[in-house]
């Protein structure tokens, strides 16, 4: 069982993903740096692996 603060954590973790996900898909549709978007995906993995760890 979660406590409260760890459910409302994993709910922010989820926001900041989604809002990472949709900043990576943004920036590939305005065609940005392609360095941009793997540096982004990079520390996007990077957080996926460390919740991955959890």
């Amino acid at each position: 069982m979660y406590s409260k603060n760890e459910k409302s954590e994993e709910i922010n973790i989820k926001i900041y993903l989604e809002k990472s996900i949709k900043y990576i898909l943004y920036l590939i549709t305005t065609n940005e740096i392609h360095i941009r978007i793997l540096y982004r995906y990079d520390n996007l993995s990077v957080k996926l692996s460390v919740i991955g760890t959890i």
